[in-house]
């Protein structure tokens, strides 16, 4: 089974460029030429893919220079160019280029089938690697803020000083506007449902929030613009609900999945579950008790269980324990202590997490760490996590990494891995958000560069991911 972009994810690429032609015109390429050679792309092409640059009627075996500009909510103009070498047919791609700018120091821990699938092209965040010259100091991160999409614009040139092509432009597509979006209280559920305004059927995923019990409703947009029938769960917090993380039912989960999955226009072949912080443990203790096939992908969290906690924004860890499954509790009181002391405690390294396990391990019982780690062996699917290495609310390197370490002991037999962004914090995850104030506050860590390089540069990889479980 290759591990690649795979024909979903590629005919929702097609439609997208066909709804545009359709509106505009043309076949949905734009091409600019002069004497020798043009540059094509799509008019529109979704942030996570790659945006399709490609070079044609240059000369063969030449340098030919690409251009790229864009100007971000703050007004900067942001700017990068790249040497290609067309091939024996005057052909190239920007695929083809080694784009390692802005690249955050990271570190994978996991399968090498996770690897793989996790191995990104530079170009796939094209807007990441442009830069922004500034006269104080280091530059800062591009910013769509509430913007749906920004506009590329773009030229080829032959060598140093040669011809260059008429700029053509395209639209990256962040959030579709055209997406559904309403509000979901219903057979004792409560969330948001985002709905793709593609045809479907689509494949379902679940967003669920952490502590603050904040719903992710840009992240769930974003994957609702590449095909997904989203439903951010509320679990606490609303009426009808437990009014902190104490108590969740884990079948709360499992109706919402079925409730999503039974919908008109809603694959029932399987389903994905994001996971934020404490909503990972929620993800991964639900993925294991689901029939079907799963796929999980989870921002700062892991697969160790942990108390409840009291208040919202959350203030306390609490004995009563944060969820439940057959109104039991899912691990015992002085299990989690134990275990959550030698993790807080021990010296490690936040960037480096193969080292964790063993240090860990090395501290508690085995049979006392057995009580508080979910069974992940169990999920049918792949299992994505990420964790920033200075996170200062949790050691969510640290949970994360025995996730994976119980996964590798038992030779999952899907796609697994932790990447560990060594410079950032606990919150990261939408590209081109600004991550300064809370996002980088003592309680959360990381600083503004480190946390939107961490997101830009995750964001493919989680659609890889779930495309893979849903091909």
């Amino acid at each position: 089974m290759a591990l690649e972009h795979r024909s979903r994810r590629t005919l929702l690429a097609s439609g997208l460029a066909a709804v545009t032609a359709s509106t505009a015109g043309c076949l949905g390429e734009f091409s600019s030429s002069r004497n020798e050679g043009s540059i094509r792309c799509p008019r529109r092409s979704r942030v996570g893919n790659p945006p399709r640059i490609r070079l044609r009627g240059f000369e063969p075996r030449t340098s030919v220079t690409v251009e790229c500009t864009a100007t971000d909510t703050a007004g900067h103009e942001y700017t990068g160019s790249w040497s290609l070498r067309p091939d024996e047919n005057g052909v190239a791609t920007l695929s083809n280029a080694e784009l390692t700018a802005n690249t955050p120091k990271r570190t994978w821990y996991g399968s090498n089938r996770g690897r793989r699938l996790a191995k990104q092209s530079g170009v796939t965040m094209v807007l990441h690697r442009l830069s922004f010259e500034s006269l104080f100091g280091s530059s800062p991160n591009f910013l769509m803020g509430e913007q749906n999409s920004v506009t590329l614009s773009l030229q080829a040139r032959s060598g140093l000083f040669g011809p260059s092509t008429p700029r053509i432009s395209q639209s990256r597509v962040l959030t579709d506007p055209e997406i559904s979006r309403r509000s979901v209280e219903a057979n004792g559920l409560v969330g948001c449902l985002y709905e793709p305004p593609t045809p479907g059927p689509h494949p379902g995923v679940l967003t669920l929030h952490g502590a603050s019990a904040s719903i992710p409703h840009r992240l769930s947009e974003m994957l609702a613009t590449h095909g997904y029938t989203t439903f951010a769960v509320q679990y606490f917090d609303a009426p009808g609900l437990p009014g902190s993380l104490e108590r969740i039912p884990l079948e709360y989960f499992d109706m919402a999945i079925r409730w999503l999955t039974n919908r008109p226009g809603v694959l029932d072949s399987g389903v994905g579950l994001l996971g934020i912080s404490r909503g990972v443990e929620a993800a991964l203790l639900t993925a294991i008790e689901h029939d079907g096939p799963v796929a999980v992908v989870g921002y700062s969290g892991g697969g160790v269980v942990r108390h409840g906690v009291a208040g919202v924004p959350p203030r306390a860890y609490i004995s009563r324990p944060a969820w439940t499954r057959n109104g039991s509790r899912i691990a015992k009181p002085n299990a989690i202590r134990t275990v959550f002391d030698a993790i807080e405690n021990h010296s490690r390294d936040r960037c480096h997490a193969e080292s964790l396990p063993d240090a860990i391990r090395s501290r508690v019982p085995a049979r006392v760490l057995e009580q508080v780690l979910v069974p992940v062996e169990q999920i049918n699917g792949p299992v994505l996590l990420f964790a920033g290495g200075d996170d200062q609310q949790w050691p969510s390197t640290a949970v994360s990494a025995l996730t994976v370490d119980r996964l590798r002991r038992n030779d999952h037999s899907f796609p697994f891995g932790l990447r560990t962004y060594c410079n950032s914090g606990h919150i990261f995850g939408v590209p081109y958000a600004d991550y300064t104030g809370a996002p980088t506050n003592d309680a959360n860590g990381g600083g503004p560069r480190a946390n939107a390089r961490a997101a830009a540069d995750s964001w493919p990889t989680v659609l890889d991911y779930l495309d893979y479980r849903f091909q």
